[in-house]
Order: structure tokens, then C-alpha cells, then sequence
């Protein structure tokens, strides 16, 4: 997943994650992310199987 796609569903797992409504749903379950933490998931998908550093987290979302 690209920087430039922060606004494209993507899944997690069995999640499905939509960054432009800030929320996460699996099966009949939703959930409503405030937009730093979506803002992390995000960063970390996008690394996924890579250590994250803090810093990389900082810069990203605050």
C-alpha cells in the first residue's frame, strides 16, 4: 500500500479498514477509530512484518 493511498479500503486479517470513514468492520462488528489511530493502522498496514519506529509513528500522525 502506497502513501498516497491513506483513503483506500483495505483488510486486515479479517477486518476490513475504511481510513475515510475512520472505521474498521469485521463480520456484524463496527468500530469507530479516532483519526490518530486510524492514522496509525494505517502506517503500521503499511509496514506490515517491518519493525515501525517511534519516530516513523510521531511523524505520520502527530
Amino acid at each position: 500500500m502506497e502513501e498516497s493511498n491513506f483513503k483506500q479500503p483495505f483488510r486486515v486479517a479479517d477486518w476490513y479498514v475504511d481510513p475515510a470513514a475512520c472505521r474498521i468492520k469485521r463480520a456484524e462488528e463496527e468500530v469507530k477509530l479516532e483519526p490518530k489511530a486510524m492514522t496509525v493502522l494505517i502506517c503500521l498496514a503499511q509496514h506490515a512484518g517491518e519493525v515501525v519506529i517511534r519516530e516513523k509513528l510521531e511523524q505520520m500522525a502527530w
